[in-house]
């Protein structure tokens, strides 16, 4: 099951924390500088250059173009910064550079404002180019598979696995990793990788250890090697997880990685660094958007609904008549499977048809299902059910997802979640129980079928 962080964008694939090298002296500092042109080809003046704060996305820095397109960005530490260039149209590039003690680059704009502008470094064979390269190609990736799983409803059985090929991905990491010899971007290449696995492609033991070994914790990417924590080496994980946690030099790296790990260590009950990572994201961060999503884990009190409990109230917007409400009280009376899922989420995605095998065998003896949509917008998850006419029950969006008022009551931090609900309002079952085939085992005991 994917955690809560899976709705952030995946966080820990498309961001990326500000990593200083450190000297005696403290932070050492680094240069951006380089040339903007706009979409004329001629040089952009007054153009801006921001190096933002990953979280508030504020400016730590900034200058503007002088009227020749050229900028010199002063920043106060070397590493991995968020940038931010734009143009007075409003047309603007947003890029994860590694910045080493001077770095130069050229920024070209098109007229087409959908177009990525490009980004040029002087040294192409540079640590700085070789690691954007390949976060880009990870973007690249990331963005063909969703877009290949948002197009495909998978039958029972199937996996996500069949309907994406990454074998050139790994080819292409692979062959990088067998010529390259900077230290720094084989440890980004074994992250690039991995990324498959957190897709549904196979890990082995044995391919996680190594890869777990060879991306130090202090790696200014480490954040993108949280795929591992879905691997089949959880042990190892944590105690490198700690580590991590103890020894990165950069505060805001350690706040990503506790916060990344509070969903999943209470989805496998580790209550014990859930509120400990909690309490120092509270004491250490406050104030801060990372902190204040953390409070929900700080509590001692917290647990998941589990059989027997009552369930909670809950009263969500008719995805396709959002003026109606589908409340729990509609339920009454009546044996429900409550599915909270987003059109993002590729374990939905797969659980579609096992759901759609559940609506027609018990449909006719009181199961009725209502689906929850935790997406950005309800209109992502209508243009993705437009697509797929086989899914007859009844639709309702949260808004605000995983914000929404009742979905944090319900405590659902994660996509899928499921709860199986007696006509007395008590829960029969939660998404373990529920997830691929077991839905079928878990319904047949409680319809005796």
């Amino acid at each position: 099951m994917k955690t809560r962080l899976r709705h952030y964008a995946f966080m820990a694939l498309v961001l990326a924390f500000c990593v200083p090298t450190l000297s005696p002296e403290g932070l050492a500092q680094a240069v951006l500088r380089g040339k903007i042109l706009a979409s004329d080809g001629k040089p952009a003046s007054r153009a801006t250059v921001e190096s933002l704060d990953f979280v508030t996305n504020t400016a730590f820095e900034s200058t503007q173009t002088g009227n020749d397109g050229f900028f010199s960005l002063s920043l106060r530490h070397t590493g991995l910064h968020r940038v931010r260039f734009s143009v007075a149209t409003r047309h603007e590039l947003l890029a994860r550079i590694y910045i080493q003690h001077l770095t130069d680059v050229e920024v070209r704009f098109t007229q087409d404002s959908s177009v990525t502008p490009r980004l040029i470094f002087k040294d192409s064979t540079s640590r700085t180019a070789k690691l954007f390269a390949i976060y880009n190609e990870i973007g690249e990736e990331l963005a063909r598979f969703r877009t290949a799983t948002r197009n495909r409803t998978l039958r029972p059985g199937e996996s996500s696995k069949g309907i994406f090929d990454w074998s050139p991905h790994i080819f292409r990491s692979n062959q990088q990793l067998n010529s390259e010899t900077d230290s720094t971007v084989r440890q980004a290449l074994f992250i690039a990788r991995l990324v498959p696995s957190f897709f549904g492609d196979t890990l082995s033991p044995a391919a996680a250890r190594l890869s777990l070994n060879s991306i130090s914790p202090r790696h200014p990417f480490w954040e993108e090697a949280n795929i591992l924590c879905n691997s089949s080496i959880r042990a190892d994980y944590l105690t490198y997880l700690d580590t991590v946690i103890e020894t990165h030099p950069d505060p805001w790296t350690r706040a990503l990685t506790m916060f990344t790990y509070l969903p999943l260590g209470r989805a496998t009950h580790d209550s014990t660094r859930v509120h400990r990572f909690a309490a120092r994201l509270l004491s250490e961060f406050p104030g801060s958007t990372i902190s204040r999503m953390a409070i929900p884990f700080a509590s001692i009190a917290m647990r998941d609904l589990s059989g027997g409990d009552p369930m909670p109230p809950f009263s969500f917007a008719d995805l396709h008549r959002p003026e109606a409400q589908i409340s729990s009280h509609q339920f009454r009376g009546k044996v429900s499977l409550i599915v909270f899922w987003a059109t993002w989420c590729i374990h939905c995605v797969e659980q579609l048809p096992f759901l759609r095998a559940a609506h027609d065998r018990y449909k006719n003896i009181g199961l009725e299902i209502l689906s929850v949509s935790l997406d950005d917008n309800p209109q992502s998850a209508t243009s993705f059910l437009k697509a797929r006419p086989l899914v007859p029950w009844r639709q309702a969006y949260a808004i605000g997802g995983f914000n929404n008022e009742y979905v944090k009551q319900l405590g659902v931090y994660a996509a899928p979640a499921e709860f199986l609900v007696d006509k007395n309002g008590r829960v029969l079952a939660t998404t373990n129980d529920l997830i691929r085939s077991k839905l079928d085992t878990t319904l047949s005991r409680f319809f005796g079928k």
